[in-house]
């Protein structure tokens, strides 16, 4: 259960009324929430996310929580353009206990977690770029998650936040392009490596690189940022999870 108070300050009066009514809510989001997550399935597979996972090229195929849908599409708008907190919070931890059911079959030693950048575009009609906040979210939730495990040995690393760059931050947001080809040529070759990070990667054949969107719906934004990458890392080494694969309508 998420905290209601972001700022841990006490509150009083009706807004301990208030409290208690948010409170309920999150606890109804998050029942709803939890049927699309079966705790007792192990494996990664196409049954686990409800679609067979987007295979791309050169790199590993995309993983995702759910699909995009009732309960699931909510809580995305609510991270996207409402800059929800606890929605926030909970897109994050999803992510994170995608990421622990793969650290969890694989011998890694640590992981990095990048999120997609937003274009200068995006982020000035929502004035905050959420991939960066659900990665923060993600990273808080699976450090918790590996102190109370088997895995408590993995570095959950927090230094190559900022590894992908945007070379045009006027690029036009993926969801204005209509079709696959139109994503894909939006898309191509517009990312980068900061070459302030550069020497920060670890390219070895214990560490893991874990490339972050909210949604992904042809995979062209993912799969670019993913090639990008390969130009440092080994791409057996490169994982992209989205919280919910939507269907291009």
């Amino acid at each position: 259960m998420f905290a209601t108070n972001y700022t841990g300050n006490k509150v009083s009066g009706l807004h301990k009324i208030g409290s208690l009514v948010h409170n309920s809510l999150i606890f109804m989001w998050n029942q709803c929430i939890s049927i699309l997550f079966d705790e007792n399935k192990k494996n990664i597979n196409e049954n686990q996310f409800g679609f067979k996972p987007i295979p791309l090229k050169g790199v590993r195929p995309i993983f995702a929580y759910s699909t995009y849908k009732s309960e699931m599409k909510q809580l995305i708008t609510r991270i996207k353009y409402n800059k929800d907190r606890v929605a926030i919070d909970y897109g994050g931890n999803l992510l994170a206990r995608l990421i622990f059911s793969i650290c969890s079959k694989l011998n890694a030693k640590s992981i990095y977690i990048i999120p997609v950048p937003s274009s200068n575009v995006s982020f000035s009609k929502r004035e905050y770029a959420h991939t960066v906040m659900l990665v923060e979210a993600c990273i808080n939730s699976l450090k918790k998650m590996v102190l109370d495990s088997t895995l408590n040995s993995l570095l959950v690393n927090t230094s190559l936040q900022m590894l992908i760059c945007l070379k045009n931050n006027a690029l036009k947001p993926q969801t204005s392009c209509k079709t696959k080809k139109e994503r894909v040529n939006n898309i191509q070759n517009q990312f980068s490596i900061s070459p302030q990070l550069l020497n920060r990667i670890e390219n070895d054949s214990y560490s893991l690189y874990f490339i972050i969107d909210d949604v992904v719906t042809t995979g062209a934004t993912l799969n670019s940022a993913a090639i990008t990458l390969t130009s440092a890392v080994n791409s057996s080494s490169i994982y992209c999870v989205a919280i919910a694969h939507k269907e291009l309508t």
